[in-house]
């Protein structure tokens, strides 16, 4: 299937995600993000990745903290971002089998799937993160309901906690693109 996944550069990512190029290379400096061999670029996961860091940072949570789920989270967004029409070129949209009407994805396709720099499970609206006052996080299936759940006595739920939801973290990421991530290439096309 000729959908190709197109890496960001750093600068995209700066204005995709809000994270600089200067605070990027810093992270890879200091082992918060991997290194890269020549010139930077970002898959899908890395601009999910970035944006989990950064929206932690402007609430003073820096990267030494969010490196242990940016992980996790950046790959749940990512599964999130793959049914945003925003991140889909035109010329994707208008040729892939599996978008809807309105421009929504409603399908994966397998051919993507084996592009993908993970196991595609379907994206959940639900789902989300918690980073408990205690400093433990979850990501959780019904993260606005999860801390209902709990005990008052438990440690977790002394202090303030802060949640990201998937669903809406990857609407907003798609909404600040600088361009499609999910571009389309004509057969005869080479990279």
């Amino acid at each position: 299937m000729p959908i190709r996944i197109t890496p960001y550069t750093p600068a995209e990512v700066a204005i995709a995600t809000g994270r600089t190029v200067v605070n990027q290379r810093n992270d890879r400096r200091s082992g918060y993000a991997p290194r890269h061999h020549g010139h930077a670029r970002f898959d899908l996961i890395g601009v999910a990745r970035n944006y989990v860091i950064q929206s932690f940072a402007e609430l003073g949570i820096g990267p030494a903290s969010s490196v242990r789920f940016a992980d996790e989270a950046g790959n749940a967004i990512a599964r999130t971002l793959i049914r945003q029409p925003e991140a889909w070129s035109w010329a994707a949209r208008s040729r892939y089998p599996g978008m809807g009407l309105g421009g929504r994805v409603v399908g994966v396709h397998r051919d993507l799937i084996g592009l993908l720099p993970f196991q595609y499970e379907p994206p959940s609206i639900m789902q989300g993160l918690i980073v408990w006052a205690n400093g433990d996080f979850e990501i959780s299936p019904k993260f606005i309901a999860a801390p209902g759940s709990k005990l008052p006595r438990e440690r977790k739920l002394w202090g303030p906690y802060v949640t990201m939801g998937f669903g809406f973290a990857g609407w907003a990421l798609a909404e600040r693109l600088p361009r499609p991530i999910f571009d389309w290439v004509e057969e005869n096309e080479t990279d």
